[in-house]
């Protein structure tokens, strides 16, 4: 737990406040979630990664991410604070999150089904929850870049090495029929691993027709920002769940549905050197 004057510290070394701001959307399906990385706004709408099946390391500067800082000479670089402006007037969204986009691929056939795509993983950055490569507190999830053209769920299967370095650990997702750009599909993982190295194999139970998606590997920053009742603002600081940000790290936004209509958002973030 951090000390009192260690939060001094934190806030003697604020960094200016950095806006974020998304234009409406149309999501999936209530109680699913959606990433803010291809959407509209400030930071402008994001790139899908041109790296292939393999795929790459995501770092500071990626397309559609916020500017996090590179730490200063005998310091670390903190997570300081983040408020989302009333979400009580944002229609159809209960709560959002910012995550660390840490690697993510493309190139993933959506017709060639049954049958596996291997992947071989870059090695992550140290920015799992330990500040390490091993994957520890990181998840893993489908992203739907281009929407696809499947008339009926479809199933996923995944096989990845957890953060323990086990290889051969599998799961499932399931991918909604016709699923729009920007759905976001977090995977559970096998009973007991708690982060994931990188995925090693994708299959499709079935077709999707048509469409583009990735596999993210992503690090929940801080606590969700809720909607609150009367349109009141909800933040969170270093001291309710601010998290470490190391060098390269590349924070997006995810939201939590309620319903598909998703009216103009705006959150501000806040970093600090301590």
């Amino acid at each position: 737990m951090a000390t009192i004057g260690f939060i001094d510290a934190l806030m003697q070394g604020r960094l200016p406040v950095l806006e974020w701001a998304k234009d409406a959307f149309t999501g999936e399906a209530a109680g699913g979630y959606h990433s803010g990385l291809y959407l509209t706004g400030t930071p402008g709408a994001g790139s899908v990664s041109a790296n292939g099946v393999n795929g790459a390391i995501v770092s500071n500067g990626r397309s559609g991410t916020v500017a996090a800082p590179a730490a200063a000479a005998g310091k670390s670089c903190w997570l300081n604070w983040s408020d989302w402006a009333p979400l009580a007037a944002t229609p159809n969204v209960d709560f959002g999150f910012w995550v660390d986009r840490l690697w993510d691929n493309s190139g993933l056939s959506v017709t060639t089904a049954p049958g596996a795509q291997a992947i071989v993983p870059a090695t992550l950055p140290p920015r799992d929850a330990n500040m390490s490569t091993a994957g520890v507190g990181v998840g893993l999830a489908v992203e739907i870049s281009t929407v696809t053209g499947n008339g009926a769920p479809v199933v996923a299967t995944i096989v990845y090495t957890n953060s323990s370095g086990v290889a051969g650990r599998s799961t499932t997702v399931t991918i909604p029929a016709t699923a729009v750009a920007g759905t976001w599909l977090p995977i559970s993982l096998a009973a007991g691993d708690y982060g994931v190295q990188g995925p090693t194999s994708f299959a499709l139970a079935s077709t999707l027709t048509s469409g583009a998606l990735s596999l993210v590997m992503y690090r929940v920053l801080g606590r969700k920002l809720r909607a609150l009742p009367g349109g009141g603002i909800d933040s969170f600081s270093m001291a309710d769940g601010g998290h470490a940000i190391p060098d390269g790290t590349a924070p997006h936004m995810i939201y939590h549905l309620t319903g598909t209509a998703v009216v103009a958002t705006h959150a501000t973030i806040e970093f600090a050197q301590a």
